[in-house]
């Protein structure tokens, strides 16, 4: 009988005694001797050049690098990645896929003046406008729209109308009835008013705001204002666009 010998080359790689077939090879330790079978199949190895398909595959997020390039960004036909952000706090994501402020966001608050009319009930038989003496602002604005409102209880010496507007530096909001007129169908009942008036932009300065009214003519007019018995109050909100 003759003994053969055979060498297995010159390197001192060692692996295991058995090995799942078709799978890669690992090293086992840090000593770059020792390997070890593996759960990798070798068919998730690829070179990947072009659009390829990744049929049962996945990848890790860790292995994602992303770069400054738009590519495969999401669109309104296909799922993909966000933009990159603009990194400040005015502009949103919109559903087109930018950052851009919303438009017509609203109008914001800039400031708030108002009267609180309690000292005494005025009373005019004006048949033309006239100020309500304690319902009048003058505030400073920049260059926006004011919103005017006014609430208080009024009445009349016999069953006729009153007409109420505001008065925006010397001129009268609407026409020869200004913005409200109304019937009272009773002598000196009570009846609760509400008005509001946005005004257009105005310019960048002082401005004086004022609630006016008159009677029908001949006849006594009131807006009712005491500690006692109802308050009448005037607002002057400046709006920022």
């Amino acid at each position: 009988m003759t003994k053969v010998t055979t060498s297995g080359g010159s390197g001192d790689v060692v692996g295991p005694g058995s090995a799942t077939d078709d799978v890669l090879a690992v090293f086992n330790g840090v000593t770059g001797k020792l390997i070890k079978n593996s759960a990798i199949d070798k068919d998730v190895v690829v070179t990947l050049t072009g659009t390829q398909t990744l049929t049962g595959k996945s990848i890790a997020e860790t292995q994602l690098t992303f770069t400054d390039i738009t590519t495969n960004n999401a669109s309104a036909s296909a799922h993909g990645f966000v933009p990159k952000w603009p990194n400040n706090t005015t502009t949103f994501f919109r559903g087109d896929g930018t950052f851009a402020a919303p438009a017509g966001g609203g109008d914001n608050i800039s400031n708030i003046s108002f009267v609180n009319k309690s000292d005494a009930s005025f009373t005019t038989t004006s048949g033309t406008f006239v100020d309500v003496t304690g319902l009048s602002i003058t505030v400073t604005t920049g260059a926006n729209r004011v919103l005017l409102m006014s609430s208080f209880s009024t009445e009349i010496s016999t069953a006729s109308y009153e007409c109420f507007t505001f008065d925006i530096d010397g001129t009268d909001v609407g026409g020869s009835n200004g913005l409200f007129r109304h019937q009272l169908p009773n002598a000196n009942q009570p009846i609760a008013v509400c008005m509001y008036y946005l005004t257009n932009t105005l310019s960048a300065a002082s401005h004086t705001f004022k609630v006016n009214m008159f009677a029908a003519s001949g006849y006594t007019g009131k807006i009712i204002a005491s500690t006692t018995d109802s308050h009448a109050l005037f607002f002057a909100v400046e709006l920022i666009d």
